[in-house]
């Protein structure tokens, strides 16, 4: 595929979808829509379908079920997706049954990369790293839900798409350059998002939307770590990064504007991306195009 068309599919495309189906969703809340919170489905809805032309772009249409578990990426939104979409639909349902609803979901979203580990003969290694991958992931998406939800607005997404940012340059060095350039259109995904909640203070990813992104995101490194040579410090470092976002409850920062409590958070967070990225390059393979 050519290079301008490939970034318009996989990067501008994603960032179009979401914006449609949040903004849509946003329109549709009728009168005064910036007082009040945008359905809960319409997060993961508008990243599940925002991820297709992301894959698109460097695979062109998914097999029904590839052989090479790489390239389940697709499979693994839709799946998260459609779990997101169901118990947010599901209003009474119980907390305790949609956190058992969702952490299931990730065990078998993590799976669908790491399987091939088992037909290797090390059922127990690929078991262990599911597990640690799924409560990885299940980390992820809390921090990040937890503090969308309790601040609203555009920030948290805008610090989620810089977390997720940093993962391309650990893939790029880890000899996952293609899964790399699927990290833009995740971007693209938060960076809609957080245009929308620059119009709707009380916009928020909730829990499935953030679902669907730290699936992607664990998955992407998973791949990194294990069918390339990224480093899993740089891993973890990324996945444990929304853990800084919790200086925003600090009575110093809670006193201050929305742009200067981003801005001072996004310095915090780049510190532990960038000892990633820089661990990444360490350890980079000495390849030519480097």
């Amino acid at each position: 595929m050519p290079p301008l068309r490939e970034l318009l599919i996989g990067a501008v495309l994603p960032g179009a979808i979401s914006a449609l189906v949040l903004g849509a969703a946003w329109l549709l809340l009728g009168r005064k829509p910036e007082k009040r919170p945008l359905p809960r489905w319409s997060v993961p809805l508008a990243f599940a379908l925002a991820y297709l032309p992301a894959d698109y772009a460097l695979r062109s249409w998914p097999e029904p079920w590839p052989p090479d578990s790489t390239k389940r990426l697709v499979h693994l939104a839709l799946l998260l997706g459609i779990v997101s979409i169901g118990t947010s639909l599901w209003r009474s349902m119980p907390a305790k049954a949609r956190a058992t609803a969702h952490t299931l979901a990730m065990g078998v979203a993590m799976w669908m990369p790491l399987e091939a580990l088992g037909r290797r003969g090390d059922t127990g290694t690929m078991l262990v790293w599911i597990g640690g991958a799924t409560a990885a992931a299940m980390g992820f998406s809390f921090l990040v839900g937890r503090e969308s939800e309790r601040r609203g607005g555009w920030a948290p997404p805008a610090l989620a798409a810089l977390i997720v940012l940093a993962a391309s340059p650990v893939l790029l060095f880890g000899s996952i350059a293609s899964i790399g350039q699927i990290v833009g259109g995740v971007v693209a995904m938060l960076t809609a998002a957080a245009m929308v909640g620059a119009l709707s203070p009380r916009f928020t990813l909730h829990a499935g939307g953030s679902l669907v992104i730290a699936g992607l995101l664990t998955a992407m490194l998973a791949i990194g770590v294990h069918f390339g040579t990224a480093q899993w410090i740089s891993a973890a470092l990324i996945l444990a990064s929304p853990l800084v976002l919790w200086v925003d409850r600090l009575p110093l920062l809670a006193r201050r504007a929305v742009w200067q409590r981003f801005l001072i958070e996004a310095a915090l967070v780049a510190i532990p991306l960038g000892v990633a990225a820089a661990i990444a390059h360490a350890n980079k393979p000495d390849y030519d195009y480097f």
